[in-house]
């Protein structure tokens, strides 16, 4: 399967807007995590805050549009209640991906697209990430 990556065009598709880019790795089942690969769509749980995990929605940048655990891959990403934890991020902070309580990866956020998240010491990256 290719990816289309028309649905990440802002020109085409004007209601999609991503909250950040990250680079996730997905634990293999030797580490902890999982057996089977992970598509665009995938909706785990970001552990934002101590005591705060909420769901995301990635779309992956590659070819295939998945991948298997145990490399990192670049992948979009929305967050589905930011408002409740507004200016929590920065660039190169890692985040635990959790499946209910058990973590099966790391994402590390490379760029922040929703000012609502950024955190108030760290600049935006790039405005317009689709063009």
């Amino acid at each position: 399967m290719s990816i289309d990556f028309n649905k990440y065009d802002r020109a085409i598709n004007p209601d999609w807007e991503p909250d950040a880019l990250v680079s996730l790795y997905m634990l293999t089942e030797n580490e902890g995590g999982r057996n089977k690969p992970v598509f665009s769509g995938y909706r785990p749980q970001y552990k934002v805050l101590p005591n705060y995990q909420t769901s995301t929605c990635h779309f992956f940048l590659n070819e295939d549009d998945y991948y298997f655990p145990g490399r990192a891959e670049k992948a979009f990403i929305k967050f589905i209640t930011p408002d409740a934890y507004p200016h929590c991020f920065k660039r190169n902070i890692e985040i635990d991906v959790c499946e209910g309580s058990r973590i099966v990866g790391r994402a590390t956020i490379l760029e922040i697209y929703n000012e609502l998240l950024l955190d108030s010491g760290d600049e935006r990256t790039n405005p317009n990430p689709l063009v």
